[in-house]
């Protein structure tokens, strides 16, 4: 396998789809656009669903708290950005 696949394969399933969907990309970067500076600030976000744009904003920088009411989204969600995730 070359590193291009091996990456690929070690890339959680929600970043795989990302990177392949041009609405999600749409979507995450409206949102992203529109977010007002965040450094050292203290963040929530409601309905994470399965965490994609919790991972994209946690980049953005400050310290995010995620939740969700849906149990398999908040498992799905922790599996990709950690902790912070709230039921």
């Amino acid at each position: 396998m070359n590193d291009n696949g091996r990456q690929a394969a070690e890339e959680h399933w929600q970043l795989q789809l990302y990177r392949r969907s041009l609405k999600k990309k749409t979507t995450v970067r409206a949102l992203l656009d529109h977010l007002p500076p965040v450094q050292g600030r203290l963040c929530l976000e409601v309905g994470c669903g399965t965490g994609l744009t919790s991972h994209f904003l946690r980049r953005q920088g400050g310290t995010w708290v995620s939740c969700d009411f849906e149990r398999d989204h908040v498992r799905s969600a922790r599996q990709l950005v950690g902790d912070r995730i709230l039921q």
